[in-house]
């Protein structure tokens, strides 16, 4: 690896012309971006390989159809995220079951392009507050669904101390 060599002071840069002050600035930038170039290409195998091991452990937890990995010394888990659809043609079906402010509110036609958007804090409310056949038609209106492969989370697992344990410490 290339070598960044620096001098053991640096130099009082307010003491610079300008043109002096650009040339140290375009030297010291230069050997940052070899340091750098270097440094990445050494890294670059390293990176690949835990590429390789982090979709090697998510495959095993997809294909066993779970959400971890069970280890006696690691915590290691698939952490997907859930967004919520928004089927704005379900949803207007609310507007002769609930009062008009409350579901203009919930579910308007936004401006400046018209297109239909709706607030899921807002229907959620309205769900919780009528029940029934509101709350079936949010629900449908508002499904859960699982977006990307998930993020997968590696950390040792933290060894719990009893209160025997605690009180020997004191």
């Amino acid at each position: 690896m290339n070598e960044i060599r620096l001098p053991n002071e640096l130099p009082d840069v307010t003491a610079m012309t300008p043109v002096q002050a650009a040339e140290y600035a375009y030297d010291l930038e230069s050997r940052i971006l070899a340091a750098q170039k270097a440094f990445d290409a050494m890294l670059g195998p390293i990176v690949n390989a835990a590429q390789e091991a982090r979709a090697k452990v998510k495959e095993a937890i997809v294909a066993a159809g779970g959400k971890a990995l069970p280890s006696e010394s690691w915590d290691i888990t698939l952490v997907t995220t859930k967004e919520r659809a928004k089927y704005v043609s379900v949803l207007r079906q609310l507007e002769t079951l609930i009062p008009e402010a409350e579901y203009k509110q919930a579910v308007y036609l936004w401006q400046p392009e018209p297109a239909w958007k709706a607030d899921l804090r807002k229907l959620d409310a309205l769900a919780k507050k009528y029940g029934g056949k509101i709350a079936d038609i949010v629900r449908e209106g508002s499904p859960a669904i699982e977006s990307g492969s998930g993020r997968l989370v590696i950390e040792p697992k933290q060894k719990s101390i009893t209160k025997e344990q605690n009180n020997a410490k004191d």
